[in-house]
């Protein structure tokens, strides 16, 4: 009963790579990969990286041209005390 039961685990185990295997190349049959044209003979990258360093130059000025405000947390309890009439 035991060699049974261990052929059992051995069938059930190949059966499931024979499942995985079949599902798989279905897949790549009807779903073929696409093509990437990033790395193609076309300028697509190159737009990309531009496209790229213009918003990197656009959100450091931004950035830039924006002072940090100092704010007081003890200030801003006070105000909404005085506001309260507390």
């Amino acid at each position: 009963m035991k060699a049974n039961a261990g052929l059992q685990i051995i069938f059930a185990f190949f059966l499931g790579l024979v499942v995985v295997a079949f599902v798989g190349i279905g897949v790549n049959t009807f779903y073929p990969q696409p093509e990437y044209l990033m790395y193609g003979g076309d300028d697509t990258g190159a737009a990309l990286s531009q496209v790229a360093r213009q918003l990197r130059e656009t959100m450091a000025s931004a950035l830039a041209s924006t002072e940090p405000e100092a704010v007081d947390p003890v200030d801003d309890l006070r105000a909404k005390r005085e506001r309260r009439g507390a």
